[in-house]
C-alpha cells in the first residue's frame, strides 16, 4: 500500500469524521483514530505507519488476501464501518467485494458518502441485497465473530456461509468455540486468524 494512497485515504476519512462529528450514532473516537485505536498498532511491523486509513488488523487481512488469486472470489466485510477496506481490496484485484453493517456506530449515509469518492457506493449492501450474496470470503474485524454472526437471522447466516471458503477474524475477537465446518489454518499474530472450510 503506497504511503501516498494511505494518506489520501486518511484525509478522506477525516473529512467524513469532521462532517459527521456530533451526529447521533457516529463513533467519532474510533473512526478518527483507527490507526492507533485501542493500541492495536503497538505490535505492528516497523514499516507500518499508524495513520488513520485502516484499523491495524485489516493489514493482516490484506497480507493474507494478497496471496490468493482474486478471480472468482466474492468478499463480504461484515461490520464494515465506513467501508474503507473495500478500496484496498479492489486494489488487490478483488472486484466483487461488499460491505455490510448494523449501522450502530455510524449512519449508513456516512459510509455511502465516503465510498462515493471511490466509486463504491453500490458495494454497501442492504438487508435484502445481503440475502442474495454468496460470498467465498468473510471478514469480521473489530468485534466478536459470534456477535456479528448472531446479529443476522439464522436463515441469512445459513445462506451467507453456504459458499464460504475462508473466514478471517480479528485475533482480539476470534470465535470462542470452533466454527462448525471450518478449521483455523493461519494466524497473523496480533492481527487476524484465518479459518478455512474443511
Amino acid at each position: 500500500m503506497p504511503i501516498d494512497q494511505r494518506i489520501k485515504m486518511d484525509q478522506r476519512i477525516q473529512m467524513v469524521c469532521d462532517t459527521w462529528n456530533g451526529q447521533e450514532g457516529f463513533n467519532y473516537e474510533y473512526f478518527s483514530t483507527m490507526g492507533t485505536y485501542a493500541g492495536r498498532n503497538e505490535h505492528m511491523p516497523e514499516w507500518y505507519e499508524p495513520i488513520n486509513d485502516l484499523f491495524p488488523p485489516n493489514v493482516g487481512v490484506l497480507c493474507f488476501l494478497n496471496g490468493i488469486d482474486p478471480r472468482g472470489e466474492v468478499i463480504l466485510d461484515l461490520a464494515c464501518g465506513l467501508g474503507n477496506l473495500l478500496p484496498y481490496l479492489k486494489g488487490l484485484g478483488y472486484h466483487c467485494c461488499f460491505g455490510y453493517d448494523s449501522w450502530s456506530q455510524l449512519p449508513h449515509n456516512a459510509a455511502r458518502h465516503f465510498l462515493g469518492a471511490h466509486g463504491l457506493t453500490a458495494s454497501i449492501l442492504s438487508n435484502s441485497e445481503l440475502t442474495t450474496l454468496q460470498p467465498t470470503i468473510i471478514i469480521t474485524m473489530g468485534y466478536w465473530y459470534e456477535s456479528i454472526m448472531d446479529s443476522l437471522s439464522p436463515d441469512m447466516r445459513e445462506k451467507i456461509l453456504a459458499a464460504v471458503r475462508f473466514i478471517i477474524t480479528d485475533t482480539s475477537y476470534s470465535p470462542r468455540e470452533p466454527i462448525p465446518g471450518f478449521e483455523r489454518t493461519g494466524v497473523y499474530p496480533t492481527l487476524c486468524n484465518i479459518y478455512e472450510r474443511k
